[in-house]
């Protein structure tokens, strides 16, 4: 992609290690502009509206609010902002919650780089992402 069609990214995490690990590794993408990182939900909001991705790169399980609260708050407002939670839990019952709150995609941390990075162009384009166990679809 041009530099002027970089995707923005919004990287959301409360685990230090992991939030710097998909930061750095996002940022070496020339598709992607990685414009911020948060450590907790309310961030996540307030960093969305100050920074304004295209896309929010969110996990569930967040102090203060969760991801699934946060992404309802964002989509609330931002409605071409896409959310894509990357998450540890992949039950049916979180999925629902993660899909009703407004993601546009829902990715399993175990999921590669490569298709890490996929899902992020999949859902910038607007079709929604579901890869609970494995690879975007």
């Amino acid at each position: 992609m041009e530099e002027q069609t970089k995707i923005r990214v919004l990287v959301c995490d409360d685990i230090p290690l992991i939030l710097d690990m998909i930061g750095r590794f996002l940022e070496e993408e020339p598709s992607i502009e990685v414009v911020g990182r948060a450590e907790d939900g309310v961030q996540a909001v307030a960093k969305t509206f100050d920074l304004d991705p295209d896309v929010v790169l969110m996990d569930i399980q967040m102090p203060r609010l969760n991801g699934v609260e946060a992404t309802r708050i964002i989509k609330e407002a931002r409605k071409n902002t896409k959310v894509l939670m990357l998450t540890a839990e992949t039950g049916r019952e979180v999925l629902g919650r993660c899909m009703d709150a407004g993601a546009s995609g829902y990715l399993a941390k175990g999921v590669s780089p490569r298709d890490l990075i996929r899902a992020i162009e999949v859902v910038y384009r607007g079709a929604p992402c579901l890869a609970a166990a494995g690879q975007p679809r």
